[in-house]
C-alpha cells in the first residue's frame, strides 16, 4: 500500500496542471492573436506555453509541496491525515502561505521548456492532421 501514498494529490496535481495548461495557452494565444501582437505561428506559441508554463508553476508548486511530504512520511509514522490537515500544518508551521511556494523557480525552470516543447508540438500535429483551431 506505500506504492499508492499520496495518489490523491497526484491526482489532484494533475487535473490542476492539465486545465491550466491547455486553458491559459489557449487564452493567451488568442489574446495574443486578437489584439495584434502577432500572428499565429511558432513565435506566438512559444510566447503563450512560457506564459502558461508560468501559471502552472502558481497553481501546482503548493499541491506539490504538498504532495511530497504526504508521500515522504515514513511507515508507522503518520504526521498528516491528508491533503488538508498537511495543508494545514504547513500554513500553521512553515510560515504561512509562502510555505505552498517554496521550489518555484525550479518548478517554472522545468514547466516552460517542457510546455514549449508539448504545445508548439501539438500546434503542428494538429495542423499536419487538418484540424483548425478553436
Amino acid at each position: 500500500f506505500g506504492f499508492w501514498k499520496g495518489v490523491t494529490a497526484s491526482m489532484w496535481r494533475a487535473m490542476i496542471l492539465n486545465a491550466v495548461k491547455l486553458g491559459t495557452y489557449d487564452t493567451v494565444k488568442h489574446t495574443i492573436i486578437d489584439n495584434g501582437y502577432m500572428k499565429d505561428g511558432i513565435s506566438c506559441q512559444f510566447t503563450a506555453s512560457c506564459i502558461a508554463g508560468f501559471f502552472m508553476s502558481v497553481a501546482t508548486t503548493p499541491i506539490d509541496n504538498v504532495k511530497t511530504r504526504i508521500m515522504n512520511q515514513r511507515k508507522g509514522s503518520v504526521q498528516y491525515e491528508g491533503i488538508i490537515d498537511c495543508a494545514k500544518i504547513m500554513f500553521k508551521t512553515e510560515g504561512g502561505f509562502s510555505s505552498f511556494y517554496g521550489g518555484f523557480g525550479p518548478a517554472w525552470a522545468r514547466f516552460a521548456p517542457l510546455t514549449i516543447i508539448q504545445l508548439i508540438t501539438w500546434e503542428a500535429l494538429r495542423k499536419a492532421c487538418g484540424f483548425e483551431g478553436v
